[in-house]
């Protein structure tokens, strides 16, 4: 009856793990590929390394107080919160592109470069924490290849938009 629980909670963390990835690669890839559309429709693409180098030093900024933020919780109450501060700030982003400014498709793609490896960093460590190191090597590839999975997704859902 043990090994029937267990068997039933590694299926649970498996696809929750792998589910949350492939959600979270879902929504920064459709984010990106928004942000690069906007970008490119509103600013000429010689500014692309200029704003990659601002990506950079927003990272910079952002990575310790994301640090100060989230080393007081636990990795999942840590993650749940930069998800819920990332996402309200991509619907604040939807009402301030409706400007139609140069300034404010820039500053979308700082945003979204700085804050989607921060996230997907919070993920992995959320990962890192659910499991143990026999639980990571039989589930590790499944959340990998779900992320995957997102990406190509998101990536074909945009060519057939």
């Amino acid at each position: 009856m043990e090994r029937r629980r267990a068997d039933g909670r590694e299926w649970q963390i498996r696809w929750s793990l792998g589910s949350l990835h492939f959600l979270v690669i879902l929504a920064f890839t459709w984010a990106r590929i928004v942000r690069d559309g906007v970008l490119l429709s509103r600013v000429p693409v010689e500014w692309v390394p200029w704003l990659t180098v601002a990506v950079l030093a927003a990272t910079g900024l952002l990575t310790p107080l994301l640090g100060r933020f989230t080393g007081r919780h636990t990795a999942g109450r840590a993650f749940a919160g930069v998800a819920t501060v990332t996402g309200i700030s991509l619907l604040g982003w939807e009402l301030l592109l409706r400007t139609r400014t140069a300034w404010s498709a820039m500053a979308l793609y700082v945003w979204v470069g700085a804050y989607g490896p921060l996230l997907v960093a919070q993920f992995w460590l959320l990962v890192h924490q659910s499991l143990d190191a026999e639980q990571a090597r039989r589930h590790i590839g499944f959340v990998g290849a779900s992320g995957i999975l997102g990406g190509v997704v998101s990536g074909v859902t945009a060519t057939l938009i």
